[in-house]
């Protein structure tokens, strides 16, 4: 009976490492996902601030419901809000990036707010092209990490 239950919890343990493991995956493309929602909303911040004089709230009003929704943004919401709520989901870079670009949005002339967009939405592409370099690299290390600890666990365990 006991080799039994040792089995059993021997396999316990490994599902819930390759759950975790899978969790990690997911957590890590719904970084890349984010980033690429903000650069998104940016873009079409920078279209609507060249075409149109129109407040910042306005703006958001005529985004794209759905881009919004990948941000998490529960009816209109200011930028500010969708920083820190999607926050835990970036890095650290692009937290701090996103923050100087809100901190500046709104504050200036027209050509300044152009030259910010510009200027912030180069280097969040440049962060997100080496993060989707990188992405493979830190799926494979999640699950390395998670199934060998699993494995460690299992046989100091057994």
């Amino acid at each position: 009976m006991t080799p039994l239950l040792r089995g059993f919890g021997a396999l316990l343990i490994v599902a819930a490492a390759v759950g975790y493991a899978f969790s990690n995956i997911a957590r890590e493309r719904k970084k890349l996902d984010t980033l690429d929602a903000w650069i998104e909303l940016i873009s079409y911040l920078r279209l609507q601030i060249d075409c149109y004089l129109m407040p910042l709230d306005r703006i958001l009003k005529t985004a794209d419901k759905e881009l919004l929704a990948r941000l998490g943004a529960k009816g209109n919401e200011i930028p500010a809000l969708l920083l820190s709520r999607t926050l835990p989901l970036l890095d650290t870079e692009s937290g701090k990036e996103l923050g100087a670009f809100l901190s500046s949005l709104g504050g200036a002339y027209r050509t300044e707010e152009l030259k910010s967009c510009d200027y912030h939405l180069a280097r969040l592409r440049a962060h997100r092209e080496k993060l989707a370099g990188t992405l493979p690299s830190r799926i494979r290390m999640s699950v390395t990490l998670t199934v060998c600890a699993a494995t460690a666990s299992v046989i100091l365990l057994w």
